[in-house]
Order: C-alpha cells, then structure tokens, then sequence
C-alpha cells in the first residue's frame, strides 16, 4: 500500500465525475479512525464535513481511467481548497465552489452566492 490512512483527514465520495459525499475522518469508540474489514478493504469512521459541504456536487478533483484497478485516490487538501476553483455547466448556467462558498450563475445573468453561516459578504459593482 503506498499511502498511510493515519494521514487521511478527509474521505470524498464520487459519482460520475461529481463529488457526492464528504466526511471528516474521526475517533471511534475506541480511539481509531479506521479499521481494516475482512475483505481487505479500509473503514474510516468520519461524519459529514460542515467546511468542506459546499464542495458536494462540484467536479471531482481526480479522474479514474475505464479498468483501473486501485479504486482509491489520494490527494492533498490544498487540492479541495485552492483558490482557482474549476467552473461546472449546470442545467441552468454555471457552478463553481471557493472553499465553502458556492457560486452560481444563470442563463439570464442572476448571480447566486451562497455563504457559510456568520460569514460576511462584501459585493462591489465595477464602473
């Protein structure tokens, strides 16, 4: 195995290019954050990420070629909370994820952004 699930501090689920779930890796009754099963497979125990919950639904920052084998990733965080966020097509416009901001734009130019709870937002309008 060449990574180290003691350094896993976030496990994200994907489907179809999207991230779909995250959770926070976290003790156990019993002081662990993961366990092996006897499928050879690797449990963490985490809850759901309150500073990464505007990320579900955003592109995945990792791909998997058709067959690959290994079905795990892993990536730095850096690479969930940079700040060059990538732009996602919506049904309706477009989409793109700061850290726990979401950004979203219509077809008909509205502009949504959506904020964690006691956070401040400064809008400026250009000349």
């Amino acid at each position: 195995m060449d990574f180290d699930p003691d350094r896993i501090a976030v496990v994200v689920g994907y489907f179809r290019g999207q991230m779909v779930a995250i959770f926070e890796v976290a003790l156990d009754n019993n002081g662990h954050t993961w366990n092996w099963c006897p499928d050879r497979r690797i449990r963490f125990h985490g809850v759901p990420s309150k500073r990464f919950a505007a990320q579900v639904g955003a592109d995945a920052p990792v791909s998997w070629r058709q067959g690959e084998a290994w079905p795990v990733k892993t990536v730095p965080l850096d690479d969930l909370i940079k700040g060059d966020a990538p732009v996602s097509k919506t049904a309706t416009g477009r989409r793109t994820v700061l850290g726990a901001v979401v950004i979203t734009t219509s077809a008909d130019g509205g502009i949504t952004v959506t904020i964690p709870p006691g956070s401040t937002l400064t809008v400026r309008a250009t000349a």
